[in-house]
């Protein structure tokens, strides 16, 4: 497709080109401005959001179990990486994990798509109101998970330590639904690893 498109990058082609705009302008940076790994971000986040939109015009909802799992995960790790891109870099405040934003730029690939897939049309109340009621959910999530992060450094800290262990991370992730790479970007900040 690229290649008959004339296009640099698939992304870069009519299938993908306004689900990436739609992206860019929920952005705080200018396009200029984005690193490699950041436009990289965009795409993989283009991406997600696209199979989520037509998992969710399957009637097939977020849950704990088979395709809902793979759904769920599939829109929280999209809203983690949209968080980490939607901030703003003079006062450092970060959109993420607290506002849906998600469920804004999937009209993008609805109105790229529905005129082939036509539930997408049909279903676009459903696939915005489900993918904003996850949306929440993850962030009452990671307000939890916080929590119990918070106080796990605490406790490493009172005892010099400087390894989270692989189980705290596990149940992190198993209890709270907290994605694993969101808990090694924070302890990195926060000077800890993860064993």
């Amino acid at each position: 497709m690229r290649v008959v498109q004339g296009v640099e990058t698939d992304y870069d082609t009519d299938l993908f080109a306004p689900i990436v705009k739609e992206i860019h302008s929920h952005l705080i940076v200018g396009l200029k401005e984005l690193q490699t790994k950041e436009r990289s971000t965009i795409w993989t986040i283009a991406d997600h959001l696209r199979a989520i939109a037509f998992l969710l015009s399957e009637k097939i909802v977020p849950s704990n179990e088979g395709r809902g799992y793979v759904l769920r995960m599939l829109i929280r790790r999209t809203h983690w990486h949209g968080g980490r891109l939607f901030w703003n870099r003079e006062t450092d405040e970060q959109r993420t994990h607290r506002e849906p934003f998600l469920s804004e730029m999937v009209t993008s690939v609805i109105k790229t798509y529905r005129g082939v897939y036509e539930d997408l049309g049909e279903r676009r109340r459903f696939i915005v109101e489900a993918l904003e009621a996850e949306e929440k959910r993850f962030a009452e999530t990671l307000d939890l998970g916080n929590k119990q992060i918070i106080a796990e450094f605490r406790r490493l800290a009172e005892r010099g330590e400087k390894i989270v262990s692989g189980d705290f991370a596990f149940k992190m992730k198993d209890t709270y639904g907290y994605p694993v790479e969101l808990l090694a970007d924070i302890a990195k900040r926060e000077g800890f690893s993860i064993e």
